[in-house]
């Protein structure tokens, strides 16, 4: 498998939706066969707070090789 990321604000991610502080970087060089959940987060259905809008993560996405 392959993790995609792509950068969006926080504002931006809709509920169920995962995401993480660490970018492509990060996921192009772990190995997959090892734990990724303590990096890896998801967005719930209350509203994104005042001081944490606006910032960058990155929505990740689990694709097939």
């Amino acid at each position: 498998m392959r993790i995609k990321t792509t950068q969006v604000e926080t504002q931006e991610l809709m509920p169920g939706d995962l995401f993480s502080t660490a970018g492509s970087d990060y996921w192009d060089t772990i190995d997959l066969n090892e734990s990724i959940g303590e990096r890896v987060y998801i967005r719930t259905n209350t509203p994104t707070p005042d001081p944490e809008r606006g910032l960058d993560v990155f929505k990740i996405e689990v694709e097939e090789k």
